[in-house]
């Protein structure tokens, strides 16, 4: 967007562009934004089992599911190896809390 004073009417005149790649990567942002909070919070609800092997397993497992996050969030820009990570996210970390 750009904004100028027309010389010869002196009325003021802003200049709208408009750019699909940049709503797309917002999009794509907001959508990636919204799968990362559902998944942090599927993790952070878990119910952990009474005995005390169990409770450690489950926060073990609570403690790799935050490791993979991190590992996420800092491939951005990298699809395949970030591709790889979340399957196994998912498969760790959320469908297992489905079982």
């Amino acid at each position: 967007m750009t904004s100028d004073i027309d010389k010869n009417t002196g009325r003021f005149i802003i200049e709208i562009h408009y750019n699909p790649a940049g709503k797309t990567r917002v999009i794509k942002t907001l959508s990636i934004s919204l799968l990362m909070t559902v998944a942090l919070a599927g993790c952070t609800n878990v119910n952990y089992p009474t005995d005390q092997h169990s409770k450690l397993e489950a926060a073990e497992k609570a403690k790799k599911c935050q490791q993979l996050r991190r590992e996420i969030d800092e491939l951005k820009g990298k699809p395949a190896r970030r591709g790889a990570h979340m399957e196994y996210y998912e498969d760790l970390c959320l469908n297992s809390m489905i079982d």
